[in-house]
């Protein structure tokens, strides 16, 4: 529910009256709202829970994305905390159903977004969210040495102190680690990644243009966001395709997968509990290349 205090505020922000707001369904950390006011409608956010540095990263992640690519983003009408409630109030865009190109387009300006290198270094001047949890983003020349302590570590013991792994889990671990700091990753060079593309943070406006929303931004590999996509699912294969058509796949990439899903997964551990710890175990195992054992011992 909405304090009225909060509909006040916004109130004297924009200089509009209040009309009606309307609860959406869909999100997973923050009650949504559709809020009609007399000069125009906006999305609303908030959270009691998380503070309003939460809601701040991530209006400044969408302006990155704004300023990096081509993608269309919801603009930030506002964002601060309201007795004790964090919000972020956007611009109002419509869902609709794809259009025959839409995904096409996706898949275009992602590769155009991932090929415009803009950084010297991976990370982001600045720690964010993914969902809500805290995603820390120190800069790193290596990008073994940025994936280990920015991603997979902090996450790890995240869930390590919940009791929820067992010491062959720990041993595979450190074999995993191991294996990604011995690896040669110059290849690889820092592009701009949303960094938590699932298919419920993407969608397509009236012109079936894509919307982006919800961002993790940071500066890593281009791999990473495509695993990310295809962990759950939903988006088609002509974005992918058209992808690919401006962006090369490597050799290897397909087989990386399972590394870079191994964050994700993390992050639903933490997030969402002990059903996911199957996925976590069985993409470690393939990375590390040791059967996986569904009941370890």
């Amino acid at each position: 529910m909405i304090r009225s205090s909060l509909i006040e505020e916004l109130e004297d922000q924009i200089k509009s009256n209040f009309v009606l707001s309307t609860p959406i369904s869909g999100g997973d950390i923050n009650e949504a709202y559709r809020l009609e006011f007399s000069s125009q409608t906006f999305f609303l956010k908030q959270n009691e829970h998380l503070a309003y540095r939460s809601f701040l990263v991530e209006a400044k992640g969408l302006e990155l994305i704004r300023q990096e690519s081509s993608f269309r983003v919801p603009g930030v009408v506002a964002v601060g905390e309201c007795e004790g409630v964090g919000y972020l109030m956007l611009e109002w865009i419509e869902p609709f159903e794809r259009k025959p190109k839409s995904a096409e387009l996706l898949g275009t300006q992602l590769a155009r977004m991932h090929i415009a290198r803009s950084s010297s270094a991976f990370g982001l001047d600045y720690d964010n969210m993914i969902g809500s949890l805290d995603q820390k983003n120190s800069a790193e020349k290596s990008w073994g040495k940025f994936w280990i302590e920015n991603r997979i570590r902090p996450q790890w013991e995240m869930a390590n102190s919940k009791n929820l792994f067992t010491s062959q889990d720990q041993k595979n671990m450190e074999v995993l680690q191991t294996q990604i700091e011995e690896t040669d990753w110059s290849e690889f060079e820092p592009c701009l990644l949303h960094g938590d593309l699932w298919s419920g943070n993407a969608f397509y406006d009236e012109s079936g243009i894509p919307v982006l929303i919800d961002p993790a931004v940071y500066y890593g590999v281009d791999e990473v966001e495509i695993a990310f996509m295809k962990l759950f699912g939903g988006f088609p294969d002509e974005c992918f395709e058209t992808y690919y058509s401006h962006r090369s796949k490597r050799v290897g990439e397909e087989e990386r997968r399972y590394l870079w899903q191994i964050y994700p997964l993390l992050v639903h551990l933490n997030l969402f509990g002990e059903s996911y710890l199957p996925r976590v175990r069985e993409n470690i195992a393939q990375v590390i290349g040791k059967a996986y054992a569904p009941t370890p011992i």
